[in-house]
């Protein structure tokens, strides 16, 4: 276990400030009684008059320490709980006559989560002439991804030996504030391509290099230029199967297309008809609700759209089928989509397949019932006292399903029903019997009727039977 080789706690001015810090720039503790407090630490350590960052500094916090393998010491702002996530940064003076001092700055929140980082990283120049490092609040994040930044009480600076830390050294803070200005991490370099020769001069094609520290910041390039081109692309995201309808009835399917170029693009859109034996009206509708059926608020298409890139555009196409139109005929639309500025003109990109005039087909046919009823009985001829069997054969010779058919027959004058006859092919029956239909049979009914509920196109020989009796 770590442990710190003297305990020693300075106590001065104490003041706790609970929320959010609202300036650019917000001083936390310049150890002469301004900024928003806390109290200051140290293990061993204590303001000290005679060494400070500026002129109008009156005194600057010293921390000192002496360390062994396993153990740490160093001090810094507790008890402040502030609220850091409107700020980038934290900022604050050092000086150190160790040019080259070794510690870390540590942040910790309301529940003890800590982030430390390597002061190295920050530093300006060696620590051995007061400078203002600054360390993004980022960076701490990066850390330790569960530090609160929302609760931050303790501003450290740890000298820790097992984590590379000094053994002994001396270091004086001053003015620890937090900012809201962006400042790139000091001494930091971004490479585009290559530092091919003079170290950190962009002299060879490719080279370029950007330096940035606190005190003074260029760019320099060798003419690099990078230029990102133009890529058009769609496709269709949904499409709708082949339909059929009844005559004079109207039918909407579904489209939606999307753009998968790099750049808002402009889409135009034809219909046309092809391989069908009829031609029938076709109009296109922008689906405003985007719920696949038309409704009251979607209205005409018009003939191109503009699109931004990775947007889906959702539209229905209408086919009007005619109230005389023969049952079986049918239409096939070719719905057209050009991109690239409405020309469909084939770029290339991102493959050397054609995503930039694309073209669906859908065909709608006429659906008609058709039904069809032969009666037919055992005998020609009946006396009284004979029973007649009676067969009704029915179907649906159309294109498409019958539904709720009813078969009604009157009972002929003179006769009675024999037996419940059922309901055969049917789905169910009832019979007639005073002046209202019931489901229970009866021998006093004048009528039958029977029900099915569905039936398919093209079927045939479906049938009911009854069997009278002559009175």
């Amino acid at each position: 276990m770590k442990y710190a080789k003297i305990a020693l706690v300075l106590l001065l001015g104490v003041f706790i400030l609970a929320g959010r810090l609202q300036a650019v720039e917000t001083l936390v503790n310049d150890f002469n009684g301004a900024g928003v407090g806390g109290s200051s630490w140290a293990i061993d350590g204590q303001t000290d008059s005679t060494t400070k960052h500026s002129p109008g500094s009156d005194s600057s916090f010293r921390i000192q320490w002496s360390i062994g393998a396993g153990q740490w010491s160093g001090g810094g702002i507790a008890n402040v709980d502030v609220d850091v996530t409107s700020y980038h940064s934290m900022s604050f003076f050092i000086y150190s006559a160790n040019p080259n001092c070794d510690i870390q700055v540590q942040l910790k929140d309301s529940t003890s989560v800590q982030a430390t980082l390597n002061l190295q990283d920050y530093l300006l120049t060696g620590t051995s002439a007061w400078q203002c490092v600054t360390v993004p609040f980022e960076a701490f994040k990066r850390a330790n991804s569960t530090l609160d930044l929302t609760h931050i009480i303790g501003f450290n600076w740890i000298a820790d030996y097992d984590n590379g830390s000094d053994a002994s050294g001396v270091i004086y803070l001053d003015d620890i504030s937090v900012s809201a200005a962006k400042n790139a991490p000091s001494n930091s370099r971004v490479y585009s391509g290559a530092d091919k020769g003079v170290a950190d001069t962009a002299d060879i094609a490719g080279d370029t290099i950007l330096w940035f520290d606190q005190a003074t910041s260029s760019m320099t390039s060798n003419e690099v230029n990078v230029k990102i081109s133009t890529g058009f692309a769609s496709a269709f995201a949904a499409v709708p199967s082949d339909q059929s309808t009844a005559n004079g009835s109207d039918i909407y399917l579904a489209y939606q297309i999307r753009n998968d170029g790099n750049s808002a693009d402009k889409i135009v859109f034809t219909t046309s008809s092809i391989n069908g034996n009829q031609n029938w009206p076709t109009t296109i509708f922008w689906d405003k609700d985007k719920s696949g059926t038309f409704t009251g608020g979607d209205v005409d298409h018009w003939d191109s759209i503009g699109l931004l890139p990775d947007s889906t555009h959702y539209f229905l196409v209408k086919v009007s089928v005619p109230s005389g139109a023969v049952a079986g005929s049918s239409t096939t639309v070719r719905i057209t989509a050009r991109d690239n500025g409405g020309s469909g003109a084939n770029d290339s990109w991102p493959t050397v397949a054609d995503d930039d005039t694309l073209t669906d087909d859908f065909s709608v046919t006429a659906s008609v019932v058709q039904m069809t009823l032969v009666k037919s009985s055992s005998t020609a001829i009946a006396k009284p006292g004979d029973t007649v069997t009676v067969t009704l054969t029915y179907g649906n010779a159309g294109n498409t399903a019958a539904t709720n058919v009813y078969i009604t027959e009157v009972l002929p004058f003179n006769t009675y029903l024999n037996a419940d006859p059922g309901v055969d092919s049917a789905d169910s029956v009832e019979y007639y019997v005073g002046s209202a239909w019931q489901g229970a049979y009866s021998a006093a009914a004048t009528k039958i009727r029977w029900k099915d509920d569905s039936i398919a196109a093209s079927t045939s020989g479906l049938t009911v039977n009854y069997v009278l009796k002559v009175k």
